[in-house]
């Protein structure tokens, strides 16, 4: 995403209302599996977006590459 949404889980204060542990459970997740944290705005999309939140703090190897190899292509939210 080419910003964080309003409710990113990424932000302060827990505005999605998640269990406490959970985000970092699906950080520990998507980074021990080279993976990332799809953005919620896009998970009833076709295509899915990673979580500019997760991109900014925790962009695992794959996605680092991706950005140097010019890969990465910013989207706004829908």
């Amino acid at each position: 995403m080419e910003e964080m949404c309003e409710t990113c889980i990424f932000r302060p204060h827990n505005l999605m209302h998640l269990q406490p542990g959970r985000v970092r459970s699906m950080v520990d997740e998507a980074t021990a599996n080279e993976g990332a944290i799809v953005c919620h705005k896009t998970l009833d999309q076709k295509r899915h977006a990673v979580c500019r939140g997760f991109f900014d703090h925790h962009k695992t190897q794959l996605l680092q590459v991706a950005e140097r190899l010019g890969y990465v292509v910013w989207w706004q939210a829908p």
